[in-house]
């Protein structure tokens, strides 16, 4: 008997100490995270507590802008039928921000390709990812995506998939305040 009024006397000491523990967790980051880093705790744990602090940090991060440039094309491919064996073709391009976004693309994602395997943290990611920013702008700035040429617009859905595709394997900014 005294051991069940211990154990009624510890379960609220218990129930306070699990309660801070999981409010000390930044709730979006991790939800953001656990979307494409949950198969490894310590990897999300440690990857949500850096995605933490770049959301603090603000205008001295360059997130808010990553995630405003890709929140455009995340947006436009989410649900259009985007067929998942095409690729962007370069000789389909009109314009010349469809070129320059397609090189920057190039660029990031062998860049992310080379830290695959590896842990790369929030800071490197950011690093590689930023550089998309201004392409993106400038592609969003003169070309019309859903153009009357099928081939034409179906290259440019592609090229949007694959830009808003940066984020796999690392972190679903969709889940993120301001996205």
């Amino acid at each position: 008997m005294s051991n069940l009024w211990a154990l009624c006397w510890a379960l609220p000491l218990i129930y306070r100490s699990f309660c801070a523990y999981v409010l000390s967790f930044p709730f979006p980051a991790v939800r953001a995270v656990l979307a494409e880093r949950g198969d490894n705790p310590a990897l999300a744990s440690s990857t949500a507590t850096q995605l933490q602090q770049a959301l603090d940090a603000g205008a001295n991060s360059p997130l808010p802008a990553i995630m405003t440039a890709l929140a455009r094309p995340t947006r436009i491919v989410r649900g259009k039928p985007v067929d998942p064996s095409c690729r962007a073709d370069a000789a389909l391009f009109e314009h010349t921000e469809e070129h320059k976004l397609f090189d920057a693309y190039q660029t990031t994602a062998q860049q992310l390709q080379q830290q695959q395997g590896r842990s790369h943290s929030v800071e490197q990611w950011l690093a590689a990812v930023q550089p998309l920013v201004a392409p993106i702008d400038a592609f969003f700035d003169k070309v019309f995506v859903m153009c009357e040429d099928e081939k034409v617009r179906n290259n440019r859905l592609a090229l949007l998939r694959d830009v808003a595709g940066v984020t796999k394997g690392f972190v679903d900014l969709s889940q993120l305040p301001g996205f």
